[in-house]
């Protein structure tokens, strides 16, 4: 009897769920009407259970109403909550007795746990299941039995034996039970709102959507449905688009209508190109976007339509501005190969006018000179000096418009080899401190003890730019002193920061006038041109040689209390191969010339050739003067000499292809070795290069200056006598020994016989070697370019000149090969030179291996 009235009250709370169900589908859930109704539905059904209990002993009754009233607290919340235990608690005390104020309790109790869960559930969403409702039971029915133990005339432990199984075992069970019910139907109606929700969503998308959009069944290609945009495009009605197939509408035929719609159900593709008809019987191209999608359990295809009309015009007119962008290109390449030529030839004619210019002032300015070496009065030698100065201003002024003109046009390259801070100090004391002591101020060079011995940058563009700036200072500063100084700015493993400073106590300079400083052709005041002299592309030519150089430059100064001058440049670190190897010590390089030496002196100009020969004469030097490179061939067959300073450019045979024809193996001079020293009034970048692969030992710029000449002749003529005295052998330089790594196999490089012709130089020979490595390929490539236009007098030249280049450095299989090519040329066998060029590039990679194994060492 007791489970059948159990029984009764679960079923009643599963109507209670349906009707609760219908209730929240009917009215939202936050107004004040739904709440009253849940509270008299939840109410009344705890009523009728009431009204049917389950009796368990004599006197003592239960009902359903504690899980009506928990459920009615979760699922909702406290005013329905309060409402139905309202109701119950007021029927509890109309039918009165012993236990009617317990039975309010257990209504009051049932439902504030039931409301405890419900805010519960509002922090933590994801609470839910049957062991969550089972333990809402537990606790609730827990409480009730407590109460019943307040009962009068039973004990606690008798109403524990009669009612503790059922209440704590079957009530929390069913309550668990009757909220999962309820539970389920909250998911599901959350569960069918969003689903509703969501096809709301995407019907407002797919209905005002500006995109054409057709929905299609793939299995027949009925179009199912289409929103405005498809129609407004189409020129058909919604209506009458979904009477219509998409076969009707696609130019394809059926059979690659249906091939087009498996590849995009199946996923294989979602980007398609068709044409479509229009209502009028137009055809348009559109790219369509294509894919599966789930109807209300239906597998479609949706499509989204892209008219692209005006993307193809736009292609077709892209494709026309590309064509004439291809000819304008085209046209663009020609105007730039010839501005090339036409640059090549400003070029050629900048070098020509150079040499043309400089040559006469070579001769005013040393004939000049040695004028002023003369006896004169004091008129004649006031017109002399004017002269002089003038002469002077006017080659100073040439280069300056020569290397901006250079730096310009970005013809400007940067050598990158070692550089000696503490002698190109010293040189920048002998060539600007006579004319600072002239003047009584104190001239000084001091370096930061920091510095390393051995950098590698340019030494020609450094020295440029301190000499600007110390001539300067020597200009502005009639009393005082000049003090150039070099410190590290920033050290790191491959390179320094050198700052350069060069600070004097002259005139000073206006904060106005240093804004403009650096800029072409301008000074600080414009009076100092007429008061001082210069052009005013100095600074303006060191500014942009310090950035080259990856640096900068600056000027701090104030009227009267004289200027610092600073730039900064960034200096490789010289590699291990660079520095002297142990076992190969460096040639001596006294400070003074021995007198005596015997020096042959090539130069076909023969104001030029009277001043030279005066300049080694007066240095207490012999001086043999020639007019080309034949004779001096000649000169160096017959008798033996010391040093030859060679004029590169000569009429007949030049200087570059004199110094080759010393140095080949074949030459008949009496030494091969003899250093040369080239003379060039050269204005183009790499003639310093040049002469270097021409077998040449350094370069000497026009005009002649007296103190860079003897420091030259400083450099090479003390141990060229030490080396090449026969009849003095207590003098002779002990050629140093080659390490391990100094030969190679197969005769392709010979370091030792290099390092003895660089007359124990063994940075030297690494430096022409490393030049030889870097220039190799642009020499076979003019080759190949010399051999496939059939160009046979280049052909011949690039063919020779490689011949000696390789004969000077001493490797043997290039120079065999080279020597091969030039035969094979006289005997017109071209194809015999493009065989041989083939082999020349894997002789060519086992060189510069050895060589590397070599600047290694």
């Amino acid at each position: 009897m007791v489970l059948l009235s159990f029984i009764q009250n679960l079923a009643l709370l599963i109507a209670l769920s349906v009707v609760h169900q219908i209730l929240v589908r009917r009215l939202p859930r936050d107004t004040y009407t739904f709440q009253a109704l849940s509270a008299l539905l939840f109410g009344m059904v705890a009523i009728v259970g009431m009204m049917t209990p389950v009796q368990f002993a004599p006197g003592i009754i239960f009902d359903g109403r504690s899980i009506v009233l928990a459920a009615a607290g979760l699922f909702g919340g406290p005013l329905t909550a309060a409402g139905a235990a309202a109701l119950t608690a007021a029927y509890r005390l109309w039918l009165s007795g012993a236990g009617a104020w317990v039975g309010v309790a257990v209504s009051a109790l049932a439902a504030g746990v039931g409301v405890g869960f419900f805010y519960l559930r509002r922090r933590r969403p994801h609470l839910g299941g049957l062991m969550f409702f089972w333990l809402l039971g537990l606790l609730v029915h827990l409480g009730m039995l407590l109460l019943l133990f307040t009962l009068p005339g039973m004990s606690a432990a008798e109403v524990f034996e009669r009612l503790g199984m059922p209440v704590l075992i079957l009530y929390p069970i069913a309550t668990a039970l009757v909220c999962q019910i309820f539970f389920n139907q909250e998911r599901q109606m959350a569960t069918e709102a969003a689903l509703q929700e969501s096809e709301s969503r995407y019907r407002s998308l797919f209905e005002n959507n500006h995109a054409v959009m057709l929905v299609i069944d793939p299995r027949d290609g009925a179009i199912v449905d289409a929103n405005p945009a498809a129609a407004r495009y189409y020129g058909w009605s919604v209506a009458e688009l979904k009477s219509l197939n998409i076969k009707d509408i696609n130019t394809l035929s059926p059979a690659e209508v249906e091939a087009e719609m498996t590849r995009a159900r199946q996923a294989q593709r979602n980007h398609f190109h068709f044409s479509h008809r229009l209502a009028d019987g137009g055809i348009r191209p559109v790219e369509v976007f294509s894919g599966p999608i789930q109807i209300k359990g239906r597998s479609l295809l949706y499509s989204i339509v892209h008219d692209i009309t005006e993307r193809r015009r736009a292609e077709e007119q892209l494709h026309a501005a590309n064509a004439q962008l291809a000819e304008a290109t085209q046209r663009a390449r020609q105007l730039a190969a010839e501005a090339e030529s036409a640059n090549q030839a400003k070029s050629e004619f900048l070098a020509n006018m150079s040499h043309e210019i400089r040559t006469p002032m070579n001769g005013v300015i040393g004939m000049t000179q040695l004028l002023l070496d003369s006896p004169l009065n004091e008129e004649q030698r006031e017109f002399a000096q004017i002269i002089h100065g003038s002469a002077a201003s006017l080659l100073s002024l040439l280069n300056g418009i020569l290397d901006f003109s250079k730096i310009e046009a970005g013809k400007l390259e940067l050598e990158n080899v070692e550089v000696r801070l503490e002698e190109l100090l010293k040189e920048i004391r002998a060539l600007v401190g006579v004319r600072a002591t002239a003047k009584g101020v104190k001239f000084t060079c001091s370096l930061d003890p920091r510095l390393p011995k051995l950098l590698r940058g340019d030494p020609t563009r450094l020295r440029q730019i301190l000499i600007n700036l110390a001539d300067n200072a020597v200009k502005f500063t009639a009393e005082g002193e000049i003090a150039i100084h070099a410190t590290p700015m920033d050290m790191v493993q491959d390179e320094v920061v050198v700052k350069f400073s060069v600070r004097d106590t002259g005139i000073g300079i206006a904060a106005d006038a240093m804004e403009r400083l650096f800029q072409s052709f301008s000074q600080g005041d414009s009076s100092i041109p007429r008061r001082y002299g210069g052009s005013g592309l100095g600074l303006a030519i060191s500014s942009r040689l310090a950035r080259l150089m990856g640096g900068d430059i600056g000027v701090q100064s104030n009227p009267g209390q004289g200027a610092l001058f600073w730039f900064t440049a960034r200096l490789g670190r010289a590699q291990p191969a660079q520095a002297p190897h142990p076992d190969r010590a460096p040639a001596v390089r006294p400070a003074s010339i021995a007198a005596g030496g015997r020096i042959l002196l090539a130069e076909d100009n023969a104001i030029n050739q009277r001043f030279a020969a005066t300049l080694l004469t007066r240095m207490g030097l012999e001086v043999e003067a020639v007019d080309n490179g034949s004779v001096a061939l000649d000169a160096l067959a017959a008798r033996p000499f010391d040093l030859v300073l060679m004029d590169v450019q000569m009429p007949g045979m030049d200087g570059l292809e004199a110094t080759r024809r010393i140095r080949a193996s074949s030459s008949p001079v009496v030494n091969s070795r003899i250093p040369i020293i080239a003379l060039t009034a050269h204005a183009l970048p790499g003639d310093r290069e040049r002469c270097l692969q021409a077998g040449m030992n350094d370069y000497l710029s026009k005009p002649l200056d007296g103190a860079e000449l003897r420091l030259a002749l400083e450099r090479w003529l003390p141990q060229t006598r030490a080396a090449l005295t026969p009849s003095a052998p207590e003098e002779q330089v002990e050629t140093p020994q080659p390490g391990p790594a100094e030969t190679s196999p197969a005769g392709i490089f010979d370091a030792k016989e290099l390092v003895e012709r660089m007359l124990g130089d063994a940075d030297l020979a690494g430096a022409l070697v490393e030049v030889f490595v870097d220039n190799f390929p642009k020499q076979i490539e003019r080759l190949e370019s010399y051999l496939a236009a059939n160009d046979r007098g280049n052909l011949e030249r690039q063919i020779h000149s490689l011949k000696g280049v390789t004969a000077n450095l001493n490797a043997t299989a290039l120079f065999h090969l080279a020597q091969a090519m030039e035969e094979a040329l006289e005997r017109d066998d071209l194809e015999q030179i493009g065989h041989s060029l083939g082999t020349m590039r894997g002789h060519f990679e086992d060189f510069r291996a050895a060589a590397r194994q070599w600047l290694a060492t």
